[in-house]
Formats: C-alpha cells, sequence, structure tokens
C-alpha cells in the first residue's frame, strides 16, 4: 500500500509510546523547581529541555507528515535528519516545515526566546551567585512551561488536521486501486 495512504489508514499520528514517560519527566521536572535548591532546579531545566527537545521533534515530523497527505498523491520528501541536532536546528525545521495553523508565529517566537534564555543560562551558570541563578531559573521554568503548553496545543491541532484528512478517505475503495 502507498506509505501515505498506510499513515492515514493506521492513524499513525495518534500512537504516542512515549507519553507515559514524557508526563512522569514533566512531573519530575516541575517538582524540582518546588524545591528551594539550585541544584534541583538545574536538573528540572536538563529535563525541561529535553521534553521540549521530543515534543519539538514530534511536531515536526507530524507537520511533515500533513504535508505529504495534504499534497498526496504528489510526492513530497522532508529533508529531516535530528542526528547531532541543536535546538536552534530544530527550530529551523520547525520553521520550515509546519504548516500555517493558529499559534504557529507565536510558538516559533516562544520557541527562538526559550533559546536565548537557554543559552543565557548555561553561559552564566559560573558568573551568577547561586540566588541571581535561582531567580533566572525560576523565569526560565515559566518560559518553557508556556512553551510546552503551545507545543502540545499545536500538536494536537496537526492531529485534529490529519484526522479530518483521514475521514475523507475511503479506504475501501483505495484498496481496490491498489
Amino acid at each position: 500500500m502507498d506509505p501515505v495512504l498506510g499513515y492515514l489508514l493506521i492513524q499513525e499520528w495518534k500512537k504516542d509510546e512515549k507519553m507515559k514517560r514524557k508526563q512522569e519527566l514533566l512531573k519530575l521536572a516541575k517538582d524540582s523547581f518546588v524545591a528551594k535548591d539550585v541544584s534541583r532546579k538545574i536538573g528540572g531545566v536538563l529535563i525541561y529541555n529535553q521534553v521540549v527537545e521530543e515534543l519539538l521533534k514530534e511536531v515536526i515530523l507530524c507537520s511533515a507528515s500533513c504535508i505529504k497527505v495534504q499534497i498526496h498523491p504528489n510526492v513530497f520528501t522532508p529533508d529531516i535528519n535530528f542526528e547531532k541536532s541543536t535546538f536552534g536546528y530544530l527550530i529551523k525545521l520547525f520553521k520550515q516545515y509546519a504548516i500555517y495553523k493558529n499559534g504557529r508565529d507565536d510558538l516559533l517566537t516562544h520557541l527562538k526566546i526559550l533559546n536565548e534564555e537557554r543559552n543565557v543560562i548555561v553561559h552564566e551558570l559560573f558568573e551568577l551567585n547561586f540566588e541571581e541563578l535561582e531567580v533566572k531559573l525560576d523565569h526560565y521554568s515559566q518560559v518553557v512551561v508556556d512553551v510546552i503548553t503551545k507545543l502540545m496545543s499545536y500538536y494536537q491541532e496537526i492531529c485534529e488536521e490529519l484526522n479530518v484528512i483521514s475521514e475523507r478517505f475511503d479506504f475501501e475503495v483505495v484498496n481496490e486501486s491498489y
């Protein structure tokens, strides 16, 4: 069967094998900011960063799949390679492949802000005293939670778009033609 039609038939976008793990990690990161311990907050930032990267990769892949589905039977092969990717590169891929849905540009702006703030924190670890660092980490946690919320909302919109497209296909007719 055509891979794009197979994707629609099995509704690949609804499968999230990492959902439970992401929820556990988000809880761990959130709990680390309740504590008044800078080292735990630094750990929370690392967890938040990984969750954001994972969600961003999922949004990029789902967006590229949505483009494939929308232009089918024309062929589209996205140039996506996550190996050794930086956060800046992921933002570039998002900008390139994210379909224009509500909140796309706002999310892109917030991703860039998150990247800037992340770089500031990493480069100021040795320069700030722990009280100043704690304030920056607390602010960063708010920014990252906002980005996670926006990423999840955007991902949901793309999934809804794929659901609508999937409902329009008559897979029995499609199977007969292949």
